[in-house]
């Protein structure tokens, strides 16, 4: 749970610094602006495609690191 947490977090972060709304972004991305709300609540489990998806539109590379 706190790893979906700091994963939205971190994308609310990173939308907001491009002055992006929800909307704008999930129009960019493809994806519903309900779910990229869900995502930054930490409330949602996104799949690797969606998270693709998000951090492509917002000009990012996506990372996996292994756990501590």
């Amino acid at each position: 749970m706190a790893q979906r947490a700091e994963l939205g977090s971190q994308l609310l972060i990173a939308r907001k610094a491009r002055a992006l709304s929800q909307e704008s972004l999930a129009e960019l991305a493809g994806i519903q602006q309900a779910e990229i709300s869900r995502i930054e609540r930490g409330i949602s489990n996104p799949t690797m495609d969606t998270l693709s998806r998000i951090v492509r539109a917002l000009g990012m590379k996506l990372t996996i690191a292994a756990a501590t």
